[in-house]
């Protein structure tokens, strides 16, 4: 088990919750694999990062000799090793196949020698996993995959399939891309009514949806699609780009921008959403071949125009 590069303090408690809980996975003979995924696999980790875990299992019935499902299993295993309440994770879907379990460890019980407000601010952690039938999938997931443990009797291709180093971002499926452009003057149209009623949360909810639309439509245009997490979105922009989205949410450009408090104004984001879209919209339907959808476009401003008061006439993009 390979976790040595790891060695920096910045990465003490991940490498303890790994230390800690890749031995009880590994004595289960049914697992030939343990891969690390996501930001600490990439060299994209801080000290925030989660821990991001693919098992490959070798189990033709899909269970364990015990009766007991993987889901059951892991669990066991988290239980070995940080403590029955000392940790809290839930299953996410429904076939054993490939599904993931996401929780957080509150403690780092083998981690004596860390200090202790180390210990107890826990590790957040993805254990995902499918069945060495499926693996033939693995060669197309996002994002590096590195393995920490590989059983003796694994197949070499398997082994050179779970070491290979799959693409971070995917093509862009350009059909998405054109609903999506339609889709934003769509979103766009339920602003009045959420201001109009005052109701901050769904505004800010609604902002944010058109926000990551939009994200999603200038990393197409920069080549890509990127995987669907809201974690690190920073990476797939360019300095320009993340610098006139940060603008849009009215962000300070000072060292003290974290400590700011800003007051709400949906109008003056959504405007500026919209000069970004103006902007990197037309660039994508000549890159592509595809409508702009002018028709949802003068439907939805007009509708903004008379039913917000200080929405503006005209919006300049240059």
């Amino acid at each position: 088990m390979d976790i040595e590069f790891l060695r920096s303090k910045e990465f003490e408690r991940q490498r303890a919750f790994l230390a800690a809980l890749l031995p009880c996975l590994t004595r289960r003979e049914q697992i030939v694999s343990v891969c690390l995924t996501g930001s600490l696999a990439g060299n994209r980790a801080d000290r925030w990062s989660s821990v991001d875990l693919l098992l490959l299992w070798n189990q033709a019935d899909r269970r364990m000799d015990t009766g007991a499902t993987p889901f059951e299993a892991v669990g066991k295993a988290l239980e070995e090793a940080f403590g029955e309440k000392s940790f809290f994770c839930e299953q996410e879907g429904d076939d054993e196949t490939e599904v993931k379990l996401s929780g957080v460890s509150l403690a780092v019980q083998s981690a004596g020698r860390l200090p202790r407000e180390h210990r107890l601010a826990g590790v957040l952690f993805e254990i995902a996993w499918t069945m060495v039938a499926d693996a033939g999938r693995l060669g197309g997931r996002s994002g590096p995959v590195r393995p920490l443990y590989v059983a003796d009797d694994l197949t070499m291709d398997l082994t050179e399939l779970l070491s290979k180093r799959a693409a971070q971002l995917g093509p862009p499926n350009v059909k998405k891309v054109e609903e999506n452009l339609a889709r934003f003057w769509l979103l766009l149209g339920r602003l009045p009514a959420v201001v109009k009623r005052q109701e901050g949360l769904a505004a800010h909810a609604l902002v944010a949806d058109i926000r990551m639309l939009l994200v999603d439509l200038v990393v197409a245009l920069n080549g890509a699609e990127r995987p669907q997490s809201r974690a690190r979105i920073n990476q797939y922009l360019g300095p320009a780009q993340l610098e006139a989205f940060e603008n849009s949410m009215g962000l300070p450009q000072t060292v003290q921008r974290q400590e700011a408090i800003q007051s709400p104004n949906w109008v003056g984001q959504a405007v500026s959403l919209v000069v970004l879209y103006r902007w990197y919209a037309p660039q994508l339907v000549e890159r592509h071949g595809i409508r702009y959808p002018q028709a949802a476009e003068d439907a939805v401003l007009a509708l903004l125009r008379a039913e917000l008061e200080t929405w503006p006439a005209q919006i300049s993009t240059g």
